[in-house]
């Protein structure tokens, strides 16, 4: 060592070159050209500046009292501890919180934002073009003149009307312009006068009064036949107003309806007789057109295969509400005789077996 001074004040200067044993050294600089052993605990209070150019290994603790700074990377290989004292475990991260760092689970503990990335400058936007000059407007042309209306003829006079009195000829019309101001309007014809009416006709005269003369003349008595100017009066046939009476004989037709296979339903109102041969088994269906107080009969005749059946509409009423049962043997004939009691009941009895 040069330049030294020994605080015991009696040697300035010492040069040596083999181990030295000595108190405390103070002195303004020191330089070592191997290790520097330190068997005690040396201070932030004695040494305020290391400057290492190689690597500076702690083998125990390292431990700074104030603030450190790390300009290059640092290597700690024994681990970090907290403020706490105590070291790292597996998967832990190191918080700060202002004042102390501290080893925690990092899934309890919300991380640190990261610092938001500088915006990039806007481009500047290019300078509009100018716009262009407008074009002058073409000048309107002229609007064109209208032409104008042509006259309108004068309407016709009337014909007088007598019989019928003759219309006036229709005025000529006038040529119509491209659209000029609306004409004056001619003058109403004036209105004929209405023709006299015709005399009415004489009426005719009444003919003379024709004669006659009646025959069989008798209170009561139905006239039945005219001959020339010849009436006769009926001396069988009499009606004194409420009782028609006939002193001789009265018949009436039987109408044909010939085979019958299927249902049908017989008009009442074109006669009160009525035959027809079944070919099929069939329904009698309720007549139409009945007159209360009708009466009549209906022959009713087998082919000449028989068996054959017959059914009733609801308006047939027999006694005891049994309808008959028709006689089955071929050719043979039943009749129904019939009243009608009313418009929708037919009062029926029946003669069967008829050869």
């Amino acid at each position: 060592m040069t330049r030294a001074r020994v605080l015991a004040g009696f040697v300035t200067t010492i040069n040596a070159t083999n181990d030295l044993s000595v108190g405390i050294v103070t002195a303004s600089s020191a330089n070592f050209s191997g290790n520097v052993t330190i068997a005690g605990e040396l201070t932030y209070e004695d040494v305020t500046n290391i400057d290492s150019i190689g690597i500076i290994t702690a083998r125990s603790d390292l431990s700074v009292g104030g603030d450190a700074t790390f300009t290059g990377a640092a290597q700690f290989n024994g681990g970090i501890k907290d403020a706490g004292g105590s070291l790292g475990i597996s998967g832990y991260v190191l918080k700060s919180d202002g004042a102390d760092i501290d080893w925690v689970d990092p899934t309890t503990v919300n991380g640190l934002q990261g610092i938001q990335g500088i915006q990039g400058i806007q481009g500047i936007q290019g300078i509009q073009g100018t716009t262009g000059t407008q074009g002058i407007q073409g000048i309107t042309g002229a609007q064109g003149a209208q032409g104008a209306q042509g006259a309108q003829g004068t309407q016709g006079i009337q014909g007088i009307t007598g019989t019928q009195g003759t219309t006036g000829t229709q005025g000529i019309q006038g040529i119509t312009g491209a659209q000029g101001a609306q004409g004056a309007q001619g003058t109403q014809g004036i209105q004929g006068i209405q023709g006299i009416q015709g005399i009415l006709g004489t009426q005719g005269t009444i003919g003379a009064t024709g004669s006659a003369s009646l025959t069989n003349v008798s209170d009561n008595r139905i006239m039945t036949a005219v001959s020339g100017t010849t009436l006769n009066a009926e001396a069988n046939l009499t009606f004194n107003g409420t009782h028609l009476a006939l002193s001789g004989k009265a018949s009436s037709n039987i109408s044909a309806l010939g085979n019958k296979s299927a249902s049908f339903a017989p008009d009442f109102g074109t006669a009160n007789n009525f035959s027809f041969t079944l070919t099929g088994n069939i329904t009698l269906n309720n007549p139409t057109n009945i007159t209360a107080g009708q009466s009549g009969a209906i022959f009713i005749s087998q082919d000449g295969t028989g068996s054959r059946t017959l059914a009733f509409g609801s308006y047939w009423d027999f006694a005891d509400g049994t309808a008959p049962t028709i006689t089955a043997t071929a050719s043979s004939v039943s009749v129904l005789l019939y009243t009608c009691r009313t418009t929708t009941n037919i009062v029926t009895t029946s003669v069967l077996a008829l050869s």
